[in-house]
């Protein structure tokens, strides 16, 4: 890696913690806007903290794209300029949550399909093969190809923010998503492609100094519909670009995501509740549960909470090592996959059991 790169890399950590860090020392001014308050079904911290985290992530990838040319780096500008804009919408809608706290889930979603409407309509691209005889022919046409593009996207974007709910969780596992598609992108000669899924990367890694382990500040729902947004449409880019490169590749590298989403829609519509509902029957909150607070009953809430995060980026590591290994074979990759989420349902029972036990007899209010 060149020294121009690295310097860049470094120059988007350092904007991002430093934004971070200033919307922390200004906390008492914005605070009465920004705070996550403790109560609520999906709450797991014990102390206001402010959620918009995002907005340095968004600073910290800004700033380093235009700086870039004086960095000695060069950024495809029909690559990033783009794919900044249409990340928009679901950036501002999730920004509207963490301060007005009255955008619905439906909306949010909206605006994250919009943001991948928005991305095929500036760049062209849609997701037009999975690299399956019978579908691919369908993907010719745009009245399939692009709906599928914005739910698809949109799915990573609301996944990403649907497993943010502990100290690193989220961030590590955008790094993770990011790593893996930037390795199979140097792999297969597309630089640039690596280039901005390791900023990205850099720039989490920077709000992750502040974010884990204790929790000062957090992406909220404009920083994960925003990384996420940026995930899923850097993942849709890797085969859309490369052809050697499978489309079951990119689902394999986002798959911890992807099945905590489906699993949960499974759920809710199998206990006849809304698709939006909030609970506590997520993975991480089942570890929490179950695995965490008995071993580390004594530990500090903050690192409770943490240490959630680490089990969950070997889980959303290990799939996406495989897509790395096996990008180019199909048939592997969607093996690989079905086999991840039955290993995800065949932890995931005993756990929820454990944890409805464990909630009648300790009166559980979590």
């Amino acid at each position: 890696m060149s020294s121009p790169v690295l310097l860049a890399y470094f120059c988007a950590f350092a904007i991002t913690f430093l934004s971070g860090f200033g919307l922390l020392a200004t906390k008492s001014l914005h605070g009465r806007f920004t705070y996550d308050q403790s109560q609520g079904v999906q709450r797991f911290h014990e102390d206001p903290t402010p959620r918009v985290g995002g907005l340095a992530l968004v600073l910290g990838i800004g700033c380093v794209i235009l700086l870039g040319p004086r960095l000695g780096v060069t950024f495809e500008g029909n690559l990033v300029w783009p794919i900044l804009l249409a990340a928009m919408p679901a950036f501002a809608s999730g920004l509207a949550e963490d301060v007005l706290k009255n955008v619905s889930p439906p909306l949010r979603l909206f605006a994250t399909m919009v943001s991948a409407l928005l991305a095929a309509w500036l760049t062209g691209i849609t997701l037009n093969r999975l690299d399956v005889p019978l579908l691919d022919p369908l993907l010719g046409y745009m009245l399939i190809s692009v709906p599928l593009t914005a739910v698809a996207v949109s799915g990573v974007a609301h996944s990403i923010n649907i497993i943010d709910g502990f100290h690193g969780l989220a961030g590590g596992v955008i790094m993770i998503i990011c790593s893996a598609i930037a390795a199979i992108a140097l792999e297969v000669g597309d630089i640039q492609l690596a280039l901005l899924c390791g900023l990205l990367a850099a720039s989490m890694f920077g709000f992750l100094f502040l974010n884990f382990p204790m929790g000062k500040i957090f992406l909220g729902d404009g920083g994960a519909y925003f990384a996420g947004f940026l995930a899923g449409w850097l993942a849709l880019l890797l085969p859309a670009r490369n052809p050697d490169v499978s489309p079951w590749a990119s689902l394999l590298i986002c798959a911890y995501p992807v099945s905590e989403t489906l699993f949960s829609m499974y759920r809710r519509m199998r206990d006849r509740l809304s698709i939006s509902q909030p609970d506590r029957e997520h993975l991480h909150s089942l570890l929490k549960i179950v695995l965490i607070r008995p071993l580390f009953r004594h530990w500090p809430a903050n690192l409770q909470n943490a240490a959630v995060s680490p089990i969950l980026w070997v889980l959303a590591a290990a799939p996406a090592l495989v897509a790395f290994l096996a990008y180019r074979d199909t048939k592997l990759l969607f093996v690989a996959f079905l086999v991840f989420c039955l290993v995800y349902g065949i932890f995931y029972r005993p756990l929820a059991s454990r944890a409805a036990l464990l909630r009648s007899i300790e009166g559980d209010d979590e």
